[in-house]
C-alpha cells in the first residue's frame, strides 16, 4: 500500500492579503508587516508552522483562531505589543508558547482553550492579563508571574484543571472575578503584598487548596472567593485585618 504523502504549501504574508489559501502549512510573515489581520489564519486546518518577523507588532483579533489543529509551537518576537482578543483561541495542539519581553497586552480569549498548552511565562512589560486569556487550557502546569502585572482579568486561568501552584507577585493589586475558577489541582498560592483586592468567586471550586494566606494589603474579598474549596482548612490574616474581615472570610 502506498501512503500518500501531503503536499507542503509555502506562503509569504505581506499584510495584503484578501484570500490566503486554505491549504496552507507554512506560513512566513514578511519583514515589512506589522500587524498580522484580523481572521487572517482563522480556520487554516494544515498550518502547523509559522515564522514571524521582527519588527512585528501586533498579532490581529482572531488572527489563528479556530481549527488551527497542526499548529504546535509558536515564538514572538520582542517587537510584539499586543496579542488581540482570540487571537489563539482553540488552538487545541499548541503546545509551547513563547512570549518575550516587550509585550504589554494579553487580550480577551488570547489562549482560550488551547487544551495542549503546558507552561506559559508573563513577561514583566504586561501590565493586564485579559478576561479569559487562558481559560479552559486544560494541561497548563506552570504559569510564570513577574513583577510588573497589575491585574488578572476576570475567568483569566479558570478550568486550567493542571495547574498546581501560582505566585501572585507584588505589583499584582486585583485577582478578577473567577479568575482561578475550577482550578482543581491547585494546591499553593503565594500571594505578595501589595494585593488589594481578591474579587467574588476568584477561587471558586479550588478543590486541592489546604491553606492560604491573606496578607495585611488586602481590603476587599467578594463573596464567594474560596466557596468549594472543600480541603481548604488554614487561613492565615495579618493581624492589621478586621474582625468583620476575619468574619466573612469563614463563610467563604
Amino acid at each position: 500500500m502506498r501512503v500518500r504523502k501531503e503536499t507542503e504549501v509555502m506562503y509569504e504574508y505581506t499584510g495584503r492579503d484578501h484570500h490566503v489559501p486554505s491549504n496552507v502549512t507554512h506560513v512566513r510573515i514578511h519583514s515589512s508587516v506589522t500587524k498580522i489581520g484580523e481572521g487572517a489564519f482563522h480556520n487554516k486546518l494544515r498550518l502547523k508552522e509559522v515564522t514571524l518577523n521582527d519588527g512585528l507588532k501586533e498579532i490581529g483579533k482572531s488572527a489563528f483562531r479556530d481549527n488551527c489543529y497542526l499548529l504546535e509551537s509558536i515564538t514572538l518576537p520582542s517587537t510584539v505589543i499586543n496579542i488581540c482578543d482570540s487571537a489563539f483561541r482553540s488552538c487545541s495542539n499548541l503546545r509551547t508558547v513563547i512570549l518575550n519581553e516587550g509585550l504589554r497586552d494579553v487580550g480577551y480569549s488570547a489562549f482560550y482553550k488551547c487544551s495542549s498548552l503546558q507552561s506559559i511565562t508573563i513577561p514583566s512589560t504586561v501590565e493586564e492579563i485579559g478576561q479569559y486569556a487562558f481559560s479552559s487550557c486544560k494541561e497548563l502546569r506552570e504559569v510564570v508571574l513577574h513583577e510588573g502585572l497589575t491585574s488578572i482579568g476576570k475567568y483569566a486561568f479558570t478550568c486550567c484543571s493542571s495547574l498546581q501552584s501560582i505566585t501572585i507577585p507584588s505589583t499584582v493589586t486585583k485577582i478578577g472575578p473567577r479568575a482561578f475558577n475550577k482550578c482543581s489541582s491547585l494546591r499553593e498560592v503565594i500571594i505578595s503584598d501589595g494585593l488589594k483586592r481578591i474579587e467574588y468567586g476568584a477561587f471558586h471550586e479550588c478543590k486541592s487548596l489546604q491553606s492560604i494566606t491573606i496578607p495585611s494589603t488586602v481590603t476587599e474579598i467578594g463573596n464567594g472567593a474560596f466557596w468549594d474549596c472543600t480541603n481548604l482548612r488554614d487561613v492565615v490574616l495579618s493581624d492589621g485585618l478586621k474582625d468583620d474581615r476575619r468574619r466573612r472570610i469563614r463563610r467563604m
